[in-house]
């Protein structure tokens, strides 16, 4: 079990101690789903999405294309 602690400021914000961001793998962009239980709190995790084409490499073709113009061009 993993114990940690932070503290509310003036803005009602709150930091989320690294033990628990490490435990979670809680990168920015995620989003905490907040749980009220009998008096307590119980917080999840919601990965972000990556965009669908963050992986992407692009091919070179050995020439320059236009897609916007040439998108149903047959070479």
């Amino acid at each position: 079990m993993t114990h940690a602690e932070s503290r509310v400021t003036e803005g009602q914000g709150a930091s989320i101690p690294v033990v628990v961001r490490r435990e979670l793998g809680i990168e920015p962009g995620d989003v905490l789903l907040w749980t009220l239980k009998k008096g307590k709190v119980e917080v999840s995790v919601r990965k972000a999405r990556k965009p669908a084409f963050q992986d992407f490499e692009p091919f070179d073709f050995g020439f320059d294309t236009n897609a916007t113009e040439e998108h149903d061009e047959v070479f």
